[in-house]
């Protein structure tokens, strides 16, 4: 009877510290993942080598696709002739909170503008060159041309030329904007709420 015993004796000892060792690694809290900021862990691509940028404080709680479709620019500023574009447009909230009545979102574009819009908007700038860029998204820094000189645009001035109104029940309000009109570049900052 006793040799029947032990096996059991070291089933019951080889279960109840498996046991332990289970309810210690479910009771221990994993370390919650970051909410990370667009781009960390990158590199800054070459190109944005010559620039200084403002430091880059949105945060980002997925993964932000830039997208080369002007109309994600456009429909935000109608008035704007733009040839090529670059943004990423993100929400400021995190999935893990009970979203708010109006979700907010950020949104940074490099756009390449079409003399017209260029012409006009060189009108309105501030004549200071920027010696530091607006806090770009550390994704879109390599669509921004070597070799320009950019200025800023008062925002004031910045609505008569970009028909920065909100698109249908969205709010747009423009944050920053920043003109090369030699490279025919503009920066763009802007806060959406849907």
């Amino acid at each position: 009877m006793l040799g029947t015993r032990y096996p059991r004796v070291g089933r019951a000892v080889a279960l109840s510290s498996l046991a332990a060792v289970l309810c210690a690694t479910a009771c221990t809290p994993s370390p919650s993942p970051r909410p990370q900021r667009s781009g960390s862990g990158s590199a800054a691509p070459a190109s944005s080598a010559a620039y200084d940028y403002s430091p880059f404080t949105e945060q980002t709680y997925e993964q932000v696709e830039v997208s080369d479709d002007p109309t994600r620019v456009t429909r935000f500023l109608p008035e704007l002739n733009v040839s090529q574009a670059h943004s990423m447009i993100a929400s400021r909230e995190s999935p893990r909170e009970i979203p708010g009545p109006d979700p907010q979102y950020w949104m940074n574009a490099v756009v390449t503008l079409e003399q017209d819009s260029v012409e006009a908007l060189a009108e309105r700038v501030d004549p200071h060159e920027l010696s530091t860029l607006p806090a770009l998204a550390p994704e879109l820094q390599q669509y921004v041309p070597e070799g320009c000189t950019f200025t800023r645009l008062p925002l004031k001035n910045a609505t008569p030329v970009t028909g920065a109104t909100p698109a249908s029940a969205d709010s747009f309000q423009l944050t920053a904007f920043s003109l090369s009109t030699g490279c025919s570049t503009a920066i763009i900052m802007a806060e959406i709420v849907y």
